[in-house]
Parts: C-alpha cells; structure tokens; sequence
C-alpha cells in the first residue's frame, strides 16, 4: 500500500512540475481588455528567398521546391507596416493569429537600405497552430528580419495531410481485430 502511495505522490509531483515548466516557456500576449492568450513557441525559419515582386504562381514553385508538391497557398492577409502583428511577453517576438492551422506560412517583407536582400521566408508552425510567431532578434540563417514594419503580408501554407505511421499502425492494428473478432463469432 505504501508502494502504491509513493508512486501516486511521484506521478502527481511530476505532472506539476511539467505543468509549470511548460507554462515558463510558453509565449503569451495581453489583448487591450487584459485577456491574456497563450500564442506557444517561436516558430522555426524554414527557408528564405528574393523573389522581388514575383507573382503567386512563382511563389507557389518556390514553396513547393521547398515543402514539396503537396503545399499550396491558402490564405493570403496584408499587413501594411506591420499591422496585425502584436508584440508579446517577450521582447522583440511578435504574433500573429492565423485564419487555419497550417503547418508553415510565408511572409513577405519589403526592401529598405538596412534590410537583408531576402523578401520572402517560410516558417514551420510549431506549437500554437494558429498563431505565427516570430522573435526578431534571431538569426535566419545569418540574417535578420529587423522590422515588423517591413512585413507586407502573411501567406498560410496548407498541405495534403499524410498519415503518420502510427496512424496507419494504429488503423491496421484495428482493422485486423475486427477481422479476428468477426472471424471467431463464425
């Protein structure tokens, strides 16, 4: 019984200090009514590119040549000087919440003088599906996206859901239960 007690007591101190670290980490902002929202994690940069003013059919090929076939362009938000983007808890991170919860999105900056020669960036949605977040102060891949001002639009990324495979372990494991339970009832 003692045992027993022990590994309750174990289980319960473990799941709360889980809890409290996950919460330490997690990036959140306040909206103007004091409602505070968990945005989760930076997202990671995936890749970069100089289209200049390219149409979407050429951006689509750049975010296939990157993600793969299966990506499309969905949703597609301006931003003008960065409008849309909220600052967080966090110092130099901004948010953005996403109309679906695609696995990548792209953002396109404009140029200025102090600004890397790149206009175009993907990045993998980590935690939160339906919030893009950015710390500006991070290094992609050797440059820097200096100023929320320069964002011109947000373009979500949607795919062709593919399976996992436990998924599918998980299916077959089903499928072949229900094929050993029908075949014993006959």
């Amino acid at each position: 019984m003692n045992n027993k007690f022990s590994n309750i007591l174990f289980a319960l101190v473990t799941l709360v200090f889980l809890l409290i670290a996950n919460t330490a980490f997690s990036i959140t902002l306040t909206y103007t009514d004091g409602t505070l929202i968990d945005v989760g994690v930076t997202d990671s940069f995936k890749a970069k590119a100089d289209l200049n003013n390219a149409g979407d059919p050429d951006v689509l090929a750049w975010v296939q040549s990157v993600l793969g076939t299966d990506y499309y362009l969905s949703t597609k938000t301006n931003t003008p000087d960065g409008a849309g983007w909220l600052l967080t808890n966090q110092a130099n991170t901004y948010a953005f919440e996403l109309d679906s919860a695609d696995e990548y999105y792209l953002i396109k900056t404009g140029t200025g003088t102090n600004d890397p020669i790149y206009d175009h960036w993907i990045f993998k949605n980590n935690d939160s599906m339906l919030w893009a977040v950015l710390d500006l102060a991070e290094s992609f891949d050797t440059f820097q996206i200096k100023n929320i001002g320069k964002f011109s639009h947000i373009t979500e990324t949607g795919g062709t859901p593919v399976p996992e495979p436990s998924t599918l372990i998980l299916l077959g494991g089903g499928l072949i239960g229900l094929a050993c339970l029908r075949r014993r009832h006959h």
